[in-house]
């Protein structure tokens, strides 16, 4: 079990997000996997695939946003040869604003290859000045 491959997973999400690249996006995603999931800070209940799709098609829809991220930190632990996670920092930066926080990204072996089942963010408040 290569731990690199995992790191590999979550670099590619980074490179979708960066690029806008949704047909990326749904080759490091397991949207096809009922399990699927995401939590994120600002959003009340977990959501899964048909969220997801949504904003996959806003991303389609509006190719000029401007959006970046960066995972960092990355760690790999296997739980299963079929399953592992990867934690770490991640920093983003949008005309909305900019943040940074923790993720976990639970994820499974496919026979496409290792595909995030679930991702989870959790922000960090800004220092104080």
């Amino acid at each position: 079990m290569d731990p690199g491959e995992i790191v590999s997973v979550v670099k590619r999400y980074e490179q979708a997000a960066n690029t806008g690249d949704v047909a990326l996006y749904r080759e490091v995603l397991a949207l096809d996997d009922p399990r699927f999931s995401e939590i994120e800070d600002h959003i009340e209940r977990p959501f899964g695939v048909e969220t997801v799709n949504e904003v996959l098609t806003w991303i389609e829809q509006n190719p000029d946003f401007e959006y970046t991220t960066t995972y960092s930190d990355i760690t790999a632990h296997f739980l299963h040869d079929s399953c592992a996670y990867a934690t770490g920092m991640n920093k983003w930066c949008s005309p909305h604003g900019q943040g940074r926080g923790r993720f976990t990204f639970i994820l499974v072996k496919t026979p496409k290859g290792w595909r995030i089942l679930h991702g989870h963010w959790s922000a960090i408040r800004p220092e104080s000045s």
